[in-house]
């Protein structure tokens, strides 16, 4: 099912995620570490929905392509009495005089679902289609009718009115805060995506400082100094070499008085 594909796919691209080491030569600010964490989260989830929407390329590719025979039956018919062209046509009730060919437009062709009678159509369901395939009749399809209070009625009038058991389902109410999909998005697109209303991430720059766990941090800034700095500057270089010579002239004044005292030198007879 599209459900199990789904999970799959983001279990399998989680798997090859979370395996992937994040590397820099150096720590980065917390800015272009969240800008750089975004983007990495961006292309994961893009490559994700792509290697989803690579394997159902395939399974449609394979059916419409060589031509199976679906299980319904919606794509097939069998007669004696026709054998040069064993096909299933269609007529969209949205458009009486367009028919389609189940040979010619596996993936376009359809029609709108209904309850039907030998008379005409009694009832249909909005943007609810058949089709060849159920897959593509599932992608061109939407969910309208199922938040649609005006479309349950219809359907409890006229199946259920014969009927002591009566058809006490509610539509679904929609809302943007529980979903970013509408009643009128096609079910292709929501299957596209997954199927997923929000991917839910959490970038942490204190995890990864602490992982870094840097030794010693340097950094540089501009500063511009004025006038009295550059005065006090000189002053505190004038003031220290002043102090240095002192010390030292002091030390070779002494050192030169030691060398030239004098010797007092004293002789005796035997």
């Amino acid at each position: 099912s599209f459900c199990d594909l789904s999970l799959k796919t983001i279990e399998n691209e989680l798997s090859i995620f979370n395996s992937t080491k994040y590397v820099t030569k150096n720590v980065y600010l917390q800015d272009s570490f969240q800008s750089q964490s975004e983007q990495i989260v961006a292309r994961f989830i893009q490559r994700t929905i792509n290697t989803f929407l690579l394997t159902l390329s395939v399974v449609r590719g394979a059916s419409t392509s060589n031509q199976l025979y679906s299980g319904p039956l919606t794509n097939w018919i069998f007669t004696t009495t026709d054998l040069l062209s064993p096909q299933f046509y269609y007529n969209d009730t949205a458009n009486p005089s367009m028919y389609c060919s189940c040979k010619i437009d596996p993936t376009t062709c359809g029609a709108l679902v209904g309850v039907y009678d030998y008379m005409g159509t009694p009832l249909t369901i909005p943007n609810f289609r058949i089709g060849c395939y159920v897959i593509e009749t599932t992608f061109s399809s939407t969910f309208e009718c199922f938040y649609n209070q005006t479309c349950f009625n219809s359907f409890n009038k006229l199946i259920y009115s014969n009927s002591y058991a009566r058809f006490n389902a509610t539509p679904m109410i929609w809302s943007q805060n529980t979903s970013r999909y509408l009643p009128t998005t096609k079910i292709q697109t929501i299957i596209e995506q997954l199927m997923i209303e929000r991917w839910n991430d959490e970038i942490s720059f204190e995890s990864y400082f602490n992982e870094c766990n840097p030794n010693k941090c340097v950094y540089t800034y501009n500063k511009q100094v004025d006038v009295i700095y550059i005065i006090t500057t000189i002053v505190g270089l004038i003031g220290g070499l002043t102090t240095v010579l002192q010390i030292l002239i002091s030390a070779l004044v002494a050192f030169a008085r030691r060398q030239k005292r004098p010797v007092n030198l004293t002789s005796t007879q035997t």
